[in-house]
This record gives C-alpha cells, structure tokens and sequence, in this order.
C-alpha cells in the first residue's frame, strides 16, 4: 500500500470505520479542551466542528466535500498530550468511546500527522491502516472527527475530582456551571 492508497483508504466508511474500531481497541474515552465562556452554548448545541484555519488536504475534500473544512480535534485519553492555544479560562469536555462519531480521521490542521502516517507505513511491515491511524492517534495525541458530538453524549470534568476518569464524569447537561473545573 502506498501512502496516497492509505490516505484515501481511511477516508472511505469502510476505512473510518477499521480506525474507529482499531481506535476504540485502544481508548475509551475521547477529551475536547475548549473555552469556559463557551459552556452554554455546547450544553446547548453539542460539540460542532469547526474551521481550524487552513485547507484540508486534497484527499479530504474528495472524500468529504466542502464540509471537510470543518472539523473536532478530539484527543484519546492516555495519548500524548496536546498543546492547547486558546485563552483561559478553559474546561475539559469527554466523549466516550461508544459515542465517538463514525467519521474521523487523522488530524490534517495538526502539523505531522499525514507525514507520520507515511513513516509508519514505510517502516512498519504488515501493519493495518487501523493500526496505522492508532499509532499516529496515540504519539499526536489527535484525531478529527467530520460530524458533532450531541450536548448529551458529553461528560464534563468536575471540580470535585479533576483528575478522574471521564466515565465517571456527569453528564454536562445536568452540571451546573459552578461545578465544572476549570484550567
């Protein structure tokens, strides 16, 4: 398989679907960092993707159409930790991994993901695309996701225990504002 079969193998649903399978062999659970002023509205709304900034890279928009330029960074829980640019204050959103959306993909507005990916596959004899995109997913410490996460699939982390797992998180729906923790 060559790089560019790859790519275009992962964004078919037969190819999104070997990676979310793969993925979710992995993680359990899914993290969205995102600014406190924002809480209402995805209580309200669910995490949408979003613009990142810049363009998708071809193979995306043939496989996605225009929507390919709207994404949600996601990281697997126990992967390498990402650096966050927004302002302060902030609050960590989780997705668990039944809930993660069907469409993903590896992070094209993450700068290496794509190159990765193709290191791996050049220097990894016999390993799946699933294994491929877990591997790229757990050293980058993102994936895409090309559809939202509804407001009640969404687990908020707590003042009352930070640093504990997402699947014991509450529901952000029913946690009021002055209970969520805050960075």
């Amino acid at each position: 398989m060559t790089p560019d079969e790859l790519y275009r193998y992962l964004l078919t649903p037969q190819g999104m679907a070997d990676a979310r399978r793969a993925l979710l062999g992995r993680f359990h659970a899914f993290v969205h960092v995102s600014s406190f002023a924002a809480i209402n509205d995805i209580r309200r709304d669910g995490l949408r993707p979003n613009w990142p900034g810049g363009a998708p890279p071809n193979a995306v928009y043939d496989a996605i159409g225009d929507s390919a330029v709207s994404i949600l960074c996601l990281r697997p829980l126990g992967s390498s930790e990402v650096i966050v640019s927004k302002d302060p204050p902030l609050c960590t959103l989780a997705v668990l991994g039944n809930d993660l959306p069907n469409r993903i993909g590896l992070d094209w507005s993450f700068d290496g993901c794509w190159s990765l990916a193709h290191i791996i596959l050049e220097t990894g004899q016999g390993r799946s695309p699933g294994d491929i995109f877990v591997e790229v997913a757990t050293r980058r410490g993102s994936v895409v996701a090309y559809d939202g996460v509804p407001a009640p699939l969404l687990r908020v982390c707590p003042l009352s225990a930070p640093d504990s797992d997402p699947s014991v998180w509450p529901p952000l729906k029913s946690t009021p504002n002055d209970q969520i923790a805050r960075l």
